[in-house]
Parts: C-alpha cells; structure tokens; sequence
C-alpha cells in the first residue's frame, strides 16, 4: 500500500471518528433539549393546576362571603292598631302594617315590593294566583333593619265575621332584590298570612280607662302556600 493510500485510509478514519462523535453530541444535545421541553411542560402543567387551586380557592372564599354577609329579607311581623271610623261615626277598622326585615349585613340593592289582601266568604282554593293590584314600588332596608309596608285594612265588622268563621282575611306580598355583590342573582321573597283567631270585641275594641289599650287580640298565621326566601 502506497503512502498515498496510508495516507487516505487513516483520513477517511478520522473523518468517520468525527462525524460518529458529532452524531453522539447531537443526540446527547438533542436529549438534553428534550428533557428541558419535558422539565417546561411540567412546570407549566403545575402552573396551570396551581392557578385553577387558586381561583377555586377565591370563588369559594367569595361564595362564602356572599352567603355569610348578603341582604336576606323575611316577614318579621303583623302589627296592627285599632282607629276611629272617621267615615262611619262609632265605628272602628284596624290597621295593619306587614313588616320586612333584612337579616342580612350589608343592604337591598333595586328593592320592589308590593302587597295585596282579600276578605273572602270561602278559604283560598289550591289554585288561587295570589294576584296584585297595585304596582310594585322602590325601596331598600338597610343590614339588620325593618320597613313597614302598605297598611291592610279591614273593617269592625268584617273582623266580627272573621271571629265567626263566616269571612277569611288574607294578606299576601312580594319582594324582590339584588344583594351588593357583582354578578349575583335576583333575590325573592314571598308571603302569606291570614288572621286565624279573633279574641274580644272588635265593634268595643278601647280598654276601659286606657283609650290607646285593647281588648282585642288578633292571631296570625303563615299560610301554607306562597311562601318562600331565598
């Protein structure tokens, strides 16, 4: 063998050597830049659950503080006072005045409420629509306050029935409202009462010796149907 071709033997070697270690750094690069991609997606995967723990945690934290410091209203109670009947003289009706509370720490927010009521010969049928004849108007009741609603009347001597048995009284209402949180839905109260026991004399309703005493007590109680707080 010629020099020459010594010479070409080993120069086709070294040019085999190189290019095989070449191949053995790229692949060594190559994995190194693959577990670097695959180190990337982990810390993005982790990232992407830790961000959703995160809002999770913040979207119960503030459903929690919603349902803990929102307006919550009910029927608190049925006041009522007896009056002279300027239009019937020696005749007398009572007053009642339905009272709403906000149970709730913060305020109503676009409050509208409204009431109706109805002396009746008969009990409320199971299909009655609870129906309002008055539109509803504004308010608002402020954290752990009341607010009276439109009086209901009704007269000495349709509660001398009712004491009977021979009339029902009915007064029912709505309310509906936002609380002062963003994005929440609309909030609905509904009621019914009925006076269901009448005691004394509705037609002498003074206390002798008191004229702003009674001897008449009215008794109410929640009707079983259109009701409900949310």
């Amino acid at each position: 063998m010629t020099n020459a071709e010594i010479l070409m033997v080993v120069f086709t070697a070294v040019i085999a050597v190189t290019g095989a270690l070449g191949t053995i750094t790229f692949n060594n690069q190559l994995g190194v830049m693959q577990g670097q991609l695959d180190e990337m997606k982990t810390a993005s995967r982790i990232s992407e659950i830790a961000a959703k723990a995160s809002k999770e945690a913040a979207d119960t934290q503030r459903e929690a503080l919603v349902k803990s410091q929102r307006a919550f209203v009910r029927l608190a109670a049925w006041p009522w006072l007896w009056r002279s009947d300027l239009d019937r003289p020696g005749k007398f009706f009572f007053d009642i005045t339905p009272i709403l509370e906000n149970a709730g720490t913060t305020p109503t927010a676009d409050m509208q409420v409204t009431i109706n009521t109805a002396l009746r010969d008969t009990e409320l049928p199971q299909d009655f629509d609870f129906p309002y004849v008055a539109k509803s108007s504004g308010t608002l009741i402020g954290p752990h306050q009341t607010i009276g609603l439109d009086h209901a009347v009704i007269l000495d001597d349709d509660l001398a029935l009712v004491q009977k048995g021979k009339k029902f009284f009915y007064i029912w209402g709505k309310a509906t409202y936002r609380d002062v949180f963003s994005g929440t839905a609309m909030h609905t109260t509904e009621f019914c009462t009925q006076i269901v026991r009448v005691l004394g004399d509705p037609h002498q309703p003074s206390e002798p010796g008191d004229k702003k005493g009674t001897t008449v007590e009215i008794t109410f109680s929640i009707f079983p149907r259109h009701n409900r707080t949310d």
